[in-house]
């Protein structure tokens, strides 16, 4: 009766001490049988020895798989980075390749500079209008408060990257000169005896016209052209 009292005991004291690893060690492992808490020479060791013992193993391993873990799934960010900034090149690549063929066969045989200077020509007529009513002021050049003729080109040009002095006479010697209205294109500077304006095409010219007029769209005979310049 003693003895089997006492290995009664014993076992209680023992599933007591596996109770302590689990709750010491439960971070690390999920549960400890009785058996764990025996060394294979069959002596019970000490819960402290134990636990330390399964601890340290268990979180090596885990550390191990941890960092395994964290370098695959960086190196397959970084793959995956690099695929992105790949596909994201040749879309690009591929996207101006579209955009030359588009300008090449919009335009035929005309090059690519062609078509821009007529795109850039079109969208300064465009910007040039919009101030069409606004008043003339000798010696200006707000398309707002006012401006006389040569400070109108002047401001419209400088827009697209042509610097021009603010006077009709200098402006007349800019850009390459035109052989005539029949070759004129829209966008080109129409010179006047004391007087300067932009081509619009069909014939018409918007300029800074006079006190009376302002801003406005005119015939291109509102005077007797004297040369045309291709500035753009």
């Amino acid at each position: 009766m003693k003895i089997s009292k006492i290995f009664d005991n014993f076992i209680i004291k023992l599933e007591f001490t596996a109770l302590v690893a689990v709750l010491v060690a439960g971070r690390i492992m999920s549960y400890v049988s009785v058996d764990d808490m025996n060394s294979r020479l069959g002596r019970v060791m000490r819960t402290t020895e134990k636990v330390a013992e399964i601890s340290s193993e268990s979180l090596s391993l885990c550390h191990a798989e941890a960092v395994a873990d964290w370098y695959d799934n960086r190196s397959i960010a970084m793959r995956s980075a690099r695929e992105s900034e790949i596909e994201r090149i040749e879309a690009a690549a591929f996207s101006e390749q579209i955009l030359a063929e588009s300008i090449e066969s919009a335009c035929g045989d005309a090059s690519a500079g062609e078509w821009q200077r007529e795109v850039n020509a079109r969208e300064m007529i465009e910007y040039a209008t919009q101030f069409i009513g606004n008043s003339y002021a000798m010696g200006g050049s707000s398309l707002t408060e006012g401006t006389d003729c040569s400070g109108f080109t002047m401001v419209l040009y400088g827009k697209y990257g042509v610097d021009l002095p603010h006077s009709s006479a200098s402006q007349a010697g800019y850009g390459t000169p035109v052989d005539g209205l029949e070759n004129a294109q829209a966008g080109d500077l129409v010179v006047y005896r004391g007087h300067v304006a932009i081509y619009i095409g069909d014939g018409q010219i918007v300029h800074a016209a006079n006190s009376s007029l302002g801003i406005c769209i005119s015939s291109v005979n509102f005077m007797e052209p004297v040369g045309f310049r291709r500035l753009l």
